[in-house]
């Protein structure tokens, strides 16, 4: 563990993010990642996280935190929620408002409609908010949840950069991981983990995948790959037409 939390340190260093979101975290990695000193320079939220005691997700800003919230889903039977922090920057002429959403969603086939549900619930209400994004491990496969078509305004990051597709932004990938435990249902690659965004006066200006990367003694940081995300200040928003055309809410168009 202690090695791989090392690991996703120098990602960290390297790419120098101002937002991270992490999943599926637990006591012990988040304190060993506390002790590398970049942790220091974000704030974490919530900042009690390590009261927890199983799992959980976390969000850590180079910017102060306004003010931060969790809402459980109800009908979770791993009692996952959703974690929301409301951050302001200057950008000039104004300061600007920016919420920062993460969550980990069921996992298998049995539990799509759950996930759909769930995801539903997630976009209508950071809705509400103007430039928001809403990232994680979603579970989303292909195979029994097809297509996200999300609503109006909203665009799944990966797939705004052009010649970005399904098929070349894997997060999960059992050919380039041999350290994933495979379930009997389990699709070999697939884009689990999404960053979905709703976005006024902001476009997404690069997407890739990272943590690919094994350490000397081959070992990679997570069975997931991240996403990092860069998004730069614009007139004009555009959307992904493909994704966007859901007029009441989030819905899976499954194969």
């Amino acid at each position: 563990m202690a090695e791989r939390m090392e690991a996703l340190g120098k990602i960290v260093q390297d790419l120098k993010p101002d937002i991270l979101t992490f999943q599926e975290v637990t006591r012990v990695n988040l304190g060993l990642l506390r002790k590398q000193p970049w942790f220091s320079r974000y704030h974490l939220t919530p900042p009690d996280a390590e009261r927890h005691p199983g799992y959980f997700v976390v969000i850590l800003s180079r910017f102060p935190i306004e003010k931060w919230q969790t809402y459980p889903f109800e009908d979770s039977p791993y009692q996952r929620e959703l974690l929301t922090a409301e951050i302001k920057f200057n950008l000039a002429p104004k300061t600007r408002k920016f919420v920062i959403a993460t969550t980990h969603l069921e996992h298998s086939g049995r539990s799509s409609k759950l996930r759909e549900k769930h995801l539903k619930e997630t976009v209508k209400m950071l809705s509400t908010f103007e430039n928001v994004c809403v990232m994680g491990d979603m579970n989303l496969e292909r195979q029994f949840d097809g297509d996200v078509v999300l609503p109006v305004q909203w665009i799944d990051a990966w797939l705004a950069i052009p010649g970005h597709t399904d098929s070349n932004g894997y997060t999960w990938d059992e050919r380039r991981n041999p350290f994933i435990v495979r379930e009997r249902e389990s699709t070999l690659k697939d884009r689990l983990d999404r960053v979905f965004c709703k976005l006024s006066g902001f476009k997404v200006k690069e997407v890739t995948v990272v943590d690919d990367r094994m350490t000397k003694s081959g070992v990679l940081p997570s069975d997931h790959f991240g996403i990092f995300t860069v998004l730069e200040a614009s007139k004009k928003t555009s959307y992904n037409k493909k994704n966007s055309q859901a007029e009441k809410g989030v819905y899976f168009k499954r194969p």
